[in-house]
């Protein structure tokens, strides 16, 4: 009796030390999916939340679509100021990449200074700062919203690939639609078959150029900081 108890306590032991030596590998070892996924998924979030902010602005009219009152020459900052006002999207950290090597040594805080109510300029540590995606502006009322991109990871190239100054550099980026939905892609393919693409505008064909997945007279906002100063007096005009 003794025996068989000793050797149940021996195989407890055992599994227990095996189950401990599974968590070290899985956390130690390294592995892209085990490392980078985590660092990665929080960026998701983040694009999800502008784009479901950037769709309820688009909404927010009873005809055809509200467009952010942004112009060719803006940055992502015009939009971000836009989205803080009318969507209450106030929090800075949404436009970083985790791992960015452009982002500040310290993440702003918030879009604007002050009372988001009453702000009527960006906050100076945001508006000076680099960000770590880029935006597509100025939609027609019956836009694609499930295959047009309306923000991505700064640095995606014409031929689908990120360049290596881009967040996590030539490893991919995220790509956001119009409808919320946020996809990571390692880079665009020009086959479906190959892996992720994109669509055309107004065709059934794919490209890896995320300038034609645009309609005509979209406007792509940078994300390097540039002077921005808010259309009117409210900085937040009502829809109509």
């Amino acid at each position: 009796m003794a025996m068989n108890k000793n050797r149940v306590i021996d195989c407890l032991i055992g599994l227990s030390v095996a189950a401990v030596v599974s968590i070290f590998i899985f956390v130690v070892l390294p592995s892209g999916a085990v490392i980078s996924g985590p660092r990665r998924l929080p960026n998701r979030e983040h694009f999800n939340q502008i784009a479901k902010s950037n769709l309820a602005y688009l909404n927010s009219t009873t005809t055809g679509v509200r467009n952010l009152p942004v112009k060719l020459g803006d940055s992502v900052h015009a939009a971000a100021f836009y989205l803080a006002k009318a969507e209450g999207l106030n929090d800075a950290s949404v436009y970083f990449a985790i791992i960015d090597p452009s982002s500040p040594p310290i993440t702003p805080h918030t879009v604007l200074e002050g009372d988001p109510v009453n702000a009527q300029r960006l906050d100076p540590d945001f508006a000076n700062s680099t960000l770590s995606i880029v935006m597509a502006a100025n939609f027609p009322a019956d836009v694609r919203a499930a295959t047009t991109p309306v923000a991505w990871t700064r640095g995606l190239q014409a031929d689908g690939k990120w360049s290596p100054d881009s967040p996590w550099g030539t490893r991919g980026g995220y790509i956001a639609f119009i409808d919320g939905d946020v996809q990571w892609y390692d880079q665009v393919y020009a086959n479906p078959t190959q892996g992720p693409t994109l669509t055309k505008y107004g065709t059934n064909e794919t490209t890896t150029d995320i300038r034609e997945a645009l309609p005509p007279g979209a406007i792509i906002l940078g994300a390097e900081p540039r002077p921005f100063v808010p259309e009117n007096s409210t900085a937040n005009p009502p829809g109509p």
